[in-house]
């Protein structure tokens, strides 16, 4: 399968790299969910609803979430962005990056989920 002529670059590498902002199509994210996302966990449609209703509303917001595929050349996150570029047909450039280890998403600590508290702390110096 040539990933690059779909893609515009090859997502199997052993080498870490950060391949810079690329613009995904509708058409290279179902290639990628098809072809690229063999080791990943299920996809929850309620994900996929949440992050298009916001997609909807406020558009693709630029958050430095970066498309990672691992040594493999499989997505390690952002599956569910993914299906919503495919849902909403927004075509955003996003951060890529390439040659991320296969086991990273098992041996590392799972980010803390955002609560109203922090939000709150966020915006109030002195809370």
């Amino acid at each position: 399968m040539n990933h690059e002529k779909v893609l515009g670059f090859n997502p199997v590498s052993s080498t870490f790299l950060s391949l810079g902002l690329i613009k995904v199509t509708v058409d290279m994210a179902k290639y990628i969910l098809e072809h690229l996302n063999k080791d990943n966990r299920k996809i929850r449609k309620s994900q996929v609803n949440s992050i298009s209703k916001s997609i909807r509303r406020d558009g693709w917001l630029n958050d430095g979430q970066p498309l990672t595929f691992n040594t493999n050349g499989d997505i390690t996150e952002f599956q569910h962005r993914l299906m919503s570029i495919v849902e909403t047909g927004v075509e955003p450039e996003v951060p890529v990056v390439i040659g991320v280890e296969p086991d990273c998403f098992s041996k590392t600590a799972a980010a803390v989920t955002r609560t109203t508290n922090d939000e709150i702390g966020r915006k109030v110096n002195d809370y």
